[in-house]
């Protein structure tokens, strides 16, 4: 068997790379799931054609078995879930795989760990740990053939036994199977399976931690086409493991905690022991109320229903010291119990998102007093069982076969077998189903299964949120060795919602197809978030790609024209330096990202393809400003063709592709709508500086009105999304207008903008046209004070990422968004925009006073009436500027008010994501 110590070599497809990878993650997946059943592993090919068809990259020891296992590798940095996943997993498939191999297998690994290892050491670069690791594996695996340990028999117990570091056996330690004496671990032969997947998975952590800080790492996020399959792959995990793999359409996207009891008796028998422990004594102990929170969220019910469920109970006497807990919920201890929830979904504390109880981790739970233990068919007599199902008490051969199952001891098959004969019985009113059960005729039911191995629980959906696949051709007697489909309440609410992709940008895979997050042609799920949740899908995709785009392809275009219009007005009156400088500015965007462009093509391509391709990009940056233009008429086009459900499904996944479109809407925002606000007004003040902005052209009010709205539209619109570094970079963005927001919250956030950037603008015109060149200086200091707060204890900067950052730097001149700071500012999301408001008030003021004393002495020579408008007008510009800062920061409080979990569940995904950044 191999240890992936030797990476990979040769050449191969873009589109034969993502697919391996793909079809391996699908396998380990499937593998995880049912871990601890040997038959159910074994039927992973036979029961998934999809990843029978390119099975070759499962092959042991083969190039793409090799490469696709790296590709994962790379796939997971930065990803603490992907990562542990990933080890997990494929501890799991090598440990299966010397299942399967059995003794000759075991002789084989040995030798070729102890030959790639000896490769390893003399021709790759290794970082310390992993060296000493290293040399600690090659002693011991040459003392294991010195021993003599590779001739016993399998599970033989014999003299034979070798000495090892513990970390090299540290499963065994943690199952105390082994005597450690000094360090050193005594391993006899019955044990060296075992001593193998130990050695396995601490490679790969170790070979992990070693490619997160080689350059390998770097280049791999620095290509552009493996950051497209990092996606891809990233996005497919959190669709296969969080969500099982299984999408159903569901009535309710979130289960409130009045409809839990209706719901009761589709849950697994061990959450239903908690729940009527809960109901009967109205207090569950800690470590039960631990494990039913975290079923309750993983099933999709959101935390301040969670917090009204057990508000419910908890304010309700308790039944005395059978109850175990005192506490109520009044006072001090429902802020506790509400801070402890909110700390399991991620909200507290560290910010870790808990996942549910694995049914294996709930299998080793031994009962303790008083207090319900972990899986009924492990912790539980059978005659106990029998009382907890009374629903089946008229089926005694259903009985028969969980008790069986749970003598021959696989409480996964019993789990499977009663959530299964459960769901049927309740998938319709009346009494055939229960007539067909009786007779042994289940053709028309829809199994469900608890994972096996380290999945989490599973739960079988109700009547009223039934699949409408079933399964067709089984009888009770073979239901045991059936493939049971698994539903899980997680896929519902996670999975098709009308907010677009995931925190990886939700694009296509290379050569594959891509993943809609978009509604499905029953319309059965929609935005949560927004008004038109009530609108069925046709209406949320006319609002959305319809008249959502076609509002912003206006503003757009007006934008431009606008400012092309001020620029010819000024070169007519003759002055050709506004003319210039304006015109300059519609063109900014699109150079910079021709310039970046141009950068990214000499760097991922060589020879005579760069020396074509690069040169395009300078040659026709003047007319990228039209390339949204197309991509908005294309949306429309598309938008518009969904509404029909004919082919509702290509149009959906085509308006839901990731663009750099984005990339050239957010320069076109900041590069050239903000300066030309900034350049218009202070043009203004200069007409009468002892007056500012008293004589206003028409032209100039629209160009500045339309340059506002681009500008605080994109603010909004970024707000809703995740923003690194790498997704600016890559276009990783989704283009869409997400409803991740509530209209109302939208409008406000848009006043909150617009009246801010108001009050910022004016104050910053009205300095430039007093103090001229001072206007720079202000602006270079603030630029480079927030250039150092983010560069602050980076390791490395490279010559893009200080580009980067200066660019960023000066975005923060006008509004802050969480753009590079969300990995480094570990406070609640409202308290960052307070204290950017608070240091934005203050410079304004600063400015404001240094300028109303300036134009003070400025003026101090004209006729006293004069002065006396003059400062009248000074004061007036000074009333407006806090009146609309004040009624901005009003708008702010309301919006985060309206929406108190802005972006709060993505920050354990946006913390990761920052991480795996590696710029050059």
């Amino acid at each position: 068997m191999t240890f992936y110590i030797k990476p990979p070599g040769g050449n191969i497809s873009l589109s034969s790379l993502y697919k391996d990878a793909e079809t391996r993650l699908l396998f380990l997946c499937q593998l995880e799931q049912c871990w601890g059943d040997m038959e159910e592993v074994q039927r992973i090919l036979s029961q998934h054609p999809n990843i029978a068809a390119n099975s070759d990259c499962l092959i042991e020891g083969s190039h793409k078995d090799r490469s696709s296992h790296y590709v994962l590798r790379l796939a997971c940095l930065g990803n603490g879930q992907f990562q542990s996943f990933l080890m997990e997993a494929e501890s799991q498939f090598f440990e299966y795989r010397l299942y399967l191999g059995e003794k000759a297998a075991v002789k084989s690994t040995v030798l070729i760990l102890l030959r790639h290892v000896k490769y390893a050491l003399i021709h790759l670069k290794l970082a310390s740990p992993y060296h000493e690791l290293l040399l600690q594996i090659k002693e011991a695996s040459s003392e294991v053939l010195a021993a003599d340990m590779l001739d016993c028999g399998k599970g033989t117990v014999c003299s034979h036994q070798i000495k090892v570091p513990w970390i090299l056996a540290e499963n065994l330690v943690k199952g105390r199977h082994v005597i450690v004496t000094r360090g050193k671990a005594e391993v006899q032969c019955e044990h060296l399976m075992l001593l193998l997947c130990s050695v396995f998975r601490k490679t790969l952590e170790y070979g992990i931690r070693q490619l997160s800080e080689s350059d390998e790492e770097e280049s791999f996020f620095y290509d552009p086409r493996m950051v497209q399959v990092k996606r891809s792959l990233c996005k497919l995990f959190r669709m296969q493991y969080r969500g099982g793999g299984y999408h159903i359409s569901l009535a309710h996207r979130i289960l409130r905690h009045q409809e839990i009891e209706s719901q009761v008796q589709y849950f697994p028998l061990c959450m239903q022991s908690l729940h009527r422990t809960l109901v009967k004594n109205n207090r569950l102990r800690h470590h039960a109320r631990f494990r039913y929170t975290l079923f309750l969220k993983d099933i999709g019910v959101p935390w301040q229903e969670n917090v009204a469920f057990w508000e419910h109970y908890y304010s309700k006497p308790h039944s005395g010291a059978a109850a175990g807990c005192c506490h109520t919920w009044k006072g001090n201890d429902g802020h506790r119990y509400t801070y402890g929830i909110r700390h399991l979904y991620g909200m507290e504390g560290g910010k870790k998102n808990y996942t549910s109880h694995s049914c294996s981790a709930l299998q080793e739970m031994k009962p303790q007093p008083q207090e319900p233990g972990g899986c009924p068919f492990t912790s539980q007599a059978i005659e106990d069982i029998i009382h907890l199902t009374p629903h089946l008490h008229d089926i005694p051969h259903i009985h028969q076969a969980i008790a069986k199952e749970m003598r021959i001891g696989r409480p996964n098959y019993a789990c499977k077998m009663l959530l299964g004969y459960t769901k049927l019985m309740y998938s319709e009113s009346g009494g055939r189903h229960k007539q067909e059960i009786g007779t042994g005729n289940c053709c028309n039911g829809n199994g469900g299964q608890k994972k096996d191995g380290n999945s989490k629980s599973t739960y079988i959906s109700g009547p009223a949120n039934g699949s409408k696949e079933t399964d067709k051709g089984c009888s009770s007697q073979d239901l045991p060795t059936t493939t049971l489909r698994v539903i899980t309440m997680k896929s519902a609410w996670e999975s098709q919602n009308l907010q677009g992709g995931g925190d990886d940008g939700g694009g296509d895979p290379p050569g594959g197809n891509s993943h809609s997050d978009v509604p499905g042609e029953d319309g059965s799920h929609s935005s949560s978030s927004c008004c038109c949740h009530g609108c069925g899908t046709v209406c949320k995709i006319f609002l959305k790609y319809t008249i959502g785009r076609s509002l912003q392809l206006t503003f757009y275009v007006l934008d431009i024209a606008t400012d092309l219009g001020v620029a010819y007005t000024d070169y007519v009156k003759g002055d050709i330096i506004f003319a210039s400088i304006t015109l300059g500015l519609v063109f900014a965007p699109g150079l910079l990202f021709a310039l970046f462009a141009f950068t990214q093509v000499l760097m991922s391509h060589t020879g005579i393809l760069a020396c074509i391709k690069a040169p395009l990009w300078l040659i026709g940056f003047p007319f990228l400003p039209l390339w949204p233009i197309f991509r908005d008429l294309h949306q429309i086009y598309h938008g518009m063709m969904a509404l029909f459900p004919a082919n509702r499904k290509y149009h959906l996944d085509f308006l839901n592709k990731p663009s750099r479109a984005y990339l050239l809407k957010f320069l076109e925002a900041f590069v050239e709508a903000a300066p030309q606000i900034l350049l218009r007004l202070y043009k203004i003040t200069l007409r009468k500086q002892e007056m500012p902005f008293s004589k206003l052209g028409p032209l100039e009010i629209v160009q500045v009105s339309f340059s506002l709205v681009t500008l605080a539209n994109k603010l909004i619109s970024t707000q809703q999304k995740t923003i690194t570094t790498q997704q600016i970079i890559n276009g990783d963005i989704d283009n869409s207008e997400r409803f991740k927001l509530p209209c109302l919250v939208q409008l406000l956030g848009f006043l909150w903008w617009s009246t801010f950037l108001v009050a910022r603008f004016e104050v910053m015109a009205v300095f430039a046209g007093s103090l001229k060149w001072w206007i720079f200086v202000v602006i270079g200091v603030h630029v480079v004070l927030v250039f150092l707060f983010q560069t602050l204890g980076l390791r490395k900067h490279g010559l893009q990422r200080i580009f980067i950052y200066l660019f960023s730097a000066f975005v923060f001149i006008f509004a802050y968004i969480q753009f590079n700071m969300q990995a480094r500012i570990k406070v609640t999301v409202w308290l960052s925009y307070t204290v950017y408001s608070i240091l934005v008030l203050l410079e304004n003021s600063v400015m404001l006073v240094v300028w109303y004393f300036a134009q003070e002495v400025a003026t101090a020579n004209y006729p006293e009436e004069d002065q006396l408008a003059f400062a009248s007008h000074r004061q007036l510009l000074i009333y407006i500027h806090y009146g609309v800062f004040s009624f901005s920061m009003l708008m702010m409080v309301l919006t985060f008010w309206c929406a108190p979990n802005l972006r709060q569940n993505k920050v354990e995904d946006d913390e990761e994501e920052m991480k795996a950044i590696r710029v050059s």
